[in-house]
C-alpha cells in the first residue's frame, strides 16, 4: 500500500497491530508502533487500544501498562486490553486489581472482561473465585454467558481435577466450541490419569473433528 503512495490511517494500523498480536510478532509490532508515532496516530484511542493488546499478547507488559497510563480517558476496550494482557501472561492478581479499578472508575465489565478474568482464575488455579465470577457476571452484571465463558470454566474445572463437573458443563455447549471444550477435558484426563473418561472424551472429539490426532 505504501509503495503505491497510499499512507496508512488508523484502520490500517489497527489491522496490522492485530496481526502482530495474533502472531506474537513483537519486533514487527514495534516497527508498526514507530510508524504510528511518525503518523501522529498514537493519540487515537482505538489505535492505542490495539497497541496495548499487541504488547500484551507479545508479553511486553511494561509497554502495555505505559500506554494504558498515558490514556486520559480509557474506555471499556482499553481496560479490557490491559486486563487481558495481565491474564494472558499469568498475572492473575494484577488482572483482578484492574478489574476492580475499572469498576471504581464507573465502567462495568462486559463479556470480554470476564473471559480474561475466568482465564486468569483458571491459570492460577482459583477454582472458587472462578465459580464466583462466573455466577456474578450474570446475576450482578447481567452479562449473558457465551461459549467462551463455558470453555474457560471447563478449563478451570479440568485443571482443578473436577472432571465430572467439567464434562457436565460441556453439555451446555453447542457444536461450535464443543471440540475446544473436549480438548480441555482430554488434557485434564491425561494429567489426572482418568483413562476411562479420556477414551470417552477422545471418542466424542473424533466424532466432532475426525482429523484430530489421538493425543493419549
Amino acid at each position: 500500500m505504501q509503495l503505491k503512495g497510499i499512507q496508512p490511517d488508523s484502520t490500517s494500523f489497527v489491522c496490522t497491530l492485530d496481526a502482530c498480536a495474533s502472531l506474537a510478532a513483537l519486533d514487527k509490532g514495534e516497527e508498526i508502533h514507530a510508524a504510528v508515532m511518525d503518523n501522529g496516530c498514537e493519540g487515537d484511542l482505538i489505535v492505542r487500544n490495539a497497541l496495548i493488546n499487541m504488547y500484551g499478547k507479545c508479553g511486553n507488559l511494561q509497554k502495555a501498562h505505559r500506554l494504558f497510563n498515558a490514556s486520559s480517558h480509557p474506555n471499556i476496550a482499553t481496560w479490557n486490553a490491559l486486563i487481558a494482557a495481565f491474564s494472558h501472561n499469568g498475572h492473575g492478581v494484577e488482572a483482578l486489581e484492574y478489574f476492580y479499578k475499572m469498576q471504581s472508575e464507573g465502567i462495568n465489565p462486559d463479556e470480554i472482561t470476564f473471559v480474561s478474568i475466568l482465564t486468569a482464575c483458571s491459570h492460577a488455579g482459583w477454582i472458587d473465585d472462578g465459580r464466583e465470577y462466573f455466577i456474578l457476571m450474570k446475576r450482578y452484571f447481567d452479562v449473558i454467558y457465551t461459549q467462551d465463558h463455558y470453555v474457560c470454566m471447563i478449563d478451570l474445572l479440568g485443571r482443578a481435577g473436577r472432571l465430572e463437573e467439567a464434562q457436565y458443563m460441556i453439555n451446555e455447549l453447542s457444536i461450535e466450541k464443543a471440540d475446544v471444550a473436549w480438548l480441555c477435558l482430554l488434557g485434564a484426563c491425561k494429567i489426572y490419569d482418568d483413562y476411562e473418561r479420556g477414551f470417552y472424551t477422545t471418542e466424542r472429539l473424533f466424532n466432532l473433528s475426525p482429523k484430530v490426532q489421538h493425543p493419549m
